[in-house]
């Protein structure tokens, strides 16, 4: 297994880890039946960034697949995995501080410009993700997400 490949299945998995690790340091959890729905957003985020890591590893062309393995090894996309495993991180850190709407737009936003889509796309998608995502926690499930920043506008 290459080290690209090494990269882009570790950070899936390093991610939920930390989601999981921050959620036992959590003492004010009102039930334990109900974790698994303040674990589900986070894992939603943690899911598309890994779809988005993976789509970039198998977007690669002829000429990457050809190289030998004698080759030194690339360090680009060990920084690639890297940042994307911390932007991951101070996402899930800010969660709750600036809540989905917010932190949910700029770490989509930024992801997709960061993969080489143009930014007017990225924040048109970045707008319309947050905002089924959304309807779709407090519409059909019921559940309410952190407003965190936005929670005092919204009161109004």
């Amino acid at each position: 297994m290459n080290h690209k490949r090494l990269v882009s299945f570790a950070f899936p998995i390093l991610s939920i880890l930390l989601v999981v690790l921050y959620f036992l340091g959590t003492k004010d959890l009102v039930s334990p039946h109900i974790t698994f729905l303040l674990v589900l957003p986070i894992l939603i985020g943690v899911l598309i960034a890994s779809f988005l890591v993976l789509l970039a590893e198998f977007k690669k062309t002829k000429a990457e697949e050809n190289i030998s393995r004698d080759d030194k090894i690339n360090t680009k996309g060990l920084k690639k995995g890297i940042l994307l495993f911390f932007t991951i991180t101070i996402y899930i850190m800010l969660f709750d501080f600036l809540g989905f709407p917010l932190v949910s737009f700029l770490f989509t936003a930024f992801l997709m410009t960061y993969l080489g889509v143009k930014l007017h796309y990225s924040l048109l998608f970045s707008l319309i993700f947050v905002t089924i995502i959304s309807l779709f926690f407090s519409n059909l499930l019921y559940i309410p997400l952190p407003m965190g920043l936005l929670k005092p506008v919204l009161t109004m």
